[in-house]
């Protein structure tokens, strides 16, 4: 969705049994490839938890930049916790 103009922000959740089957990969390659080059946006963010190694390496494997660390910024059902911001440019995709 579109957080500002040019700007939008990405999320996904894959189903257990599908993890590690490169769906993800693929949908968020799509999305990408539509927001950034068909919609024209300049750049998508995103947020993970720290500790999901697998989401954390899935940006940074399509070329999203480490931004930041927002302490504290989330309360679930795991208590407050961290989150990492992630950007990508469209120059970079």
């Amino acid at each position: 969705r579109e957080k500002r103009p040019g700007v939008s922000e990405i999320g996904y959740l894959v189903a257990r049994q599908h993890w590690g089957s490169g769906i993800a990969r693929e949908a968020v390659s799509a999305v990408l490839d539509q927001v950034l080059r068909v919609e024209g946006q300049r750049r998508v963010i995103a947020d993970t938890d720290p500790e999901n190694t697998a989401s954390n390496g899935l940006l940074k494997a399509l070329g999203f930049t480490l931004e930041g660390r927002l302490r504290e910024e989330w309360e679930t059902h795991l208590g407050v916790r961290d989150t990492f911001l992630w950007g990508l440019l469209a120059s970079d995709w």
